[in-house]
Protein backbone atom coordinates (compact mmCIF):
# COMPACT_ATOMS: atom_id res chain seq x y z
CA UNK A 1 0.00 0.00 0.00
CA UNK A 2 0.90 3.50 -0.88
CA UNK A 3 1.27 5.96 2.15
CA UNK A 4 1.20 8.82 -0.50
CA UNK A 5 0.19 9.44 -3.99
CA UNK A 6 2.61 9.65 -6.39
CA UNK A 7 2.68 13.62 -7.44
CA UNK A 8 4.72 15.13 -10.53
CA UNK A 9 6.79 18.08 -9.32
CA UNK A 10 8.40 21.00 -11.38
CA UNK A 11 10.67 23.66 -11.88
CA UNK A 12 11.90 25.70 -14.86
CA UNK A 13 14.58 27.89 -16.01
CA UNK A 14 14.54 30.43 -18.07
CA UNK A 15 17.26 32.13 -20.20
CA UNK A 16 16.76 35.43 -21.89
CA UNK A 17 19.43 35.13 -24.77
CA UNK A 18 20.40 37.59 -27.27
CA UNK A 19 20.53 36.91 -31.48
CA UNK A 20 24.08 35.97 -30.85
CA UNK A 21 23.03 33.03 -28.65
CA UNK A 22 24.70 34.52 -24.92
CA UNK A 23 22.96 34.19 -21.92
CA UNK A 24 22.07 37.94 -20.94
CA UNK A 25 19.83 36.68 -17.62
CA UNK A 26 18.93 33.27 -16.14
CA UNK A 27 16.17 33.02 -13.56
CA UNK A 28 14.86 29.13 -11.58
CA UNK A 29 11.48 29.29 -10.27
CA UNK A 30 9.14 26.66 -8.73
CA UNK A 31 6.24 25.41 -11.10
CA UNK A 32 2.62 25.41 -10.09
CA UNK A 33 0.80 21.68 -11.68
CA UNK A 34 -2.55 23.07 -11.78
CA UNK A 35 -6.06 20.80 -11.56
CA UNK A 36 -6.61 20.65 -15.04
CA UNK A 37 -3.13 19.36 -15.75
CA UNK A 38 -3.12 16.67 -13.22
CA UNK A 39 -6.53 15.31 -14.50
CA UNK A 40 -5.09 15.88 -18.20
CA UNK A 41 -1.91 13.99 -16.56
CA UNK A 42 -4.00 11.12 -15.32
CA UNK A 43 -6.27 10.86 -18.91
CA UNK A 44 -3.03 10.35 -20.51
CA UNK A 45 -1.72 7.87 -17.85
CA UNK A 46 -4.80 5.53 -18.57
CA UNK A 47 -4.61 5.86 -22.33
CA UNK A 48 -8.28 8.02 -22.96
CA UNK A 49 -7.95 9.25 -26.41
CA UNK A 50 -9.78 12.60 -25.76
CA UNK A 51 -7.04 13.71 -23.60
CA UNK A 52 -4.30 15.79 -26.04
CA UNK A 53 -0.83 15.90 -24.95
CA UNK A 54 0.85 19.33 -23.93
CA UNK A 55 2.20 20.94 -27.14
CA UNK A 56 2.85 24.35 -26.78
CA UNK A 57 4.15 27.01 -24.46
CA UNK A 58 2.35 30.46 -23.97
CA UNK A 59 3.20 33.40 -21.78
CA UNK A 60 1.39 36.39 -20.45
CA UNK A 61 1.87 39.39 -18.27
CA UNK A 62 -0.44 38.73 -15.11
CA UNK A 63 1.31 38.88 -11.72
CA UNK A 64 -0.55 37.08 -9.29
CA UNK A 65 0.56 33.71 -8.06
CA UNK A 66 -0.35 30.80 -9.77
CA UNK A 67 -3.26 28.23 -7.79
CA UNK A 68 -4.11 25.07 -8.66
CA UNK A 69 -7.40 26.16 -9.86
CA UNK A 70 -6.18 28.40 -12.44
CA UNK A 71 -7.29 27.12 -16.08
CA UNK A 72 -5.65 30.09 -18.17
CA UNK A 73 -2.98 32.67 -17.79
CA UNK A 74 -3.86 35.47 -15.80
CA UNK A 75 -3.02 37.48 -18.83
CA UNK A 76 -1.98 35.67 -22.20
CA UNK A 77 -0.11 38.14 -24.82
CA UNK A 78 -2.20 37.30 -28.07
CA UNK A 79 0.52 38.91 -30.33
CA UNK A 80 2.72 36.58 -29.16
CA UNK A 81 2.60 33.17 -31.04
CA UNK A 82 2.61 29.80 -28.51
CA UNK A 83 5.54 28.41 -29.30
CA UNK A 84 5.91 24.36 -30.01
CA UNK A 85 7.79 22.35 -27.72
CA UNK A 86 10.38 19.49 -27.81
CA UNK A 87 10.99 17.12 -24.90
CA UNK A 88 13.87 14.90 -23.96
CA UNK A 89 13.95 12.04 -21.52
CA UNK A 90 16.33 13.07 -18.20
CA UNK A 91 19.08 11.47 -17.45
CA UNK A 92 19.14 11.47 -13.68
CA UNK A 93 15.25 10.75 -11.75
CA UNK A 94 12.42 9.83 -13.45
CA UNK A 95 10.95 12.70 -15.77
CA UNK A 96 11.52 14.65 -18.49
CA UNK A 97 12.57 18.37 -20.16
CA UNK A 98 10.44 20.71 -21.76
CA UNK A 99 11.85 22.93 -23.84
CA UNK A 100 10.71 26.10 -26.14
CA UNK A 101 11.70 29.57 -26.94
CA UNK A 102 9.95 32.69 -27.46
CA UNK A 103 10.31 35.74 -29.73
CA UNK A 104 8.77 38.63 -30.62
CA UNK A 105 8.88 41.50 -33.04
CA UNK A 106 7.82 43.87 -30.14
CA UNK A 107 9.47 44.59 -26.83
CA UNK A 108 7.52 42.93 -23.82
CA UNK A 109 7.31 42.09 -20.52
CA UNK A 110 6.78 38.53 -19.81
CA UNK A 111 5.75 37.50 -16.39
CA UNK A 112 3.93 34.27 -16.51
CA UNK A 113 4.09 31.19 -18.61
CA UNK A 114 2.46 27.99 -19.17
CA UNK A 115 2.20 24.97 -20.99
CA UNK A 116 -0.95 24.08 -23.45
CA UNK A 117 -2.63 21.78 -25.60
CA UNK A 118 -2.99 23.73 -28.46
CA UNK A 119 -1.49 25.99 -30.36
CA UNK A 120 -4.99 28.43 -29.96
CA UNK A 121 -4.90 31.76 -27.70
CA UNK A 122 -6.78 30.95 -24.54
CA UNK A 123 -7.70 28.05 -26.03
CA UNK A 124 -6.44 24.00 -24.61
CA UNK A 125 -5.89 23.05 -21.50
CA UNK A 126 -3.60 24.36 -19.40
CA UNK A 127 -0.76 21.89 -17.61
CA UNK A 128 0.81 24.33 -15.23
CA UNK A 129 1.84 27.73 -14.44
CA UNK A 130 4.49 29.53 -13.31
CA UNK A 131 4.75 33.69 -12.19
CA UNK A 132 8.24 35.10 -12.49
CA UNK A 133 9.59 37.20 -9.32
CA UNK A 134 10.38 39.91 -12.01
CA UNK A 135 9.37 40.80 -15.56
CA UNK A 136 11.49 39.02 -18.08
CA UNK A 137 12.08 40.75 -21.12
CA UNK A 138 11.44 39.77 -24.75
CA UNK A 139 11.62 41.44 -27.94
CA UNK A 140 13.82 42.20 -31.75
CA UNK A 141 17.16 41.69 -29.95
CA UNK A 142 16.12 39.32 -26.76
CA UNK A 143 15.03 35.67 -27.20
CA UNK A 144 13.50 33.75 -24.18
CA UNK A 145 14.22 30.03 -23.48
CA UNK A 146 12.22 27.95 -21.64
CA UNK A 147 13.21 24.49 -19.66
CA UNK A 148 11.00 22.80 -17.87
CA UNK A 149 12.35 19.80 -15.53
CA UNK A 150 9.16 17.38 -14.60
CA UNK A 151 10.04 14.47 -12.21
CA UNK A 152 7.52 11.70 -10.91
Amino acid sequence: MLDQAPSPAGSVAVRVVDKQGHTVRRTVVGNTIVDAGRQLAAQRLIGLNTASPVSHLAVGTGNAAPTPADTQLAAEITTIDRAPIDTTTLTAGIGFRIRAQISSATPAQISEAGLFTTDGHGEGTMYNRVAFPSPLPVGPALDLIFEWDITF
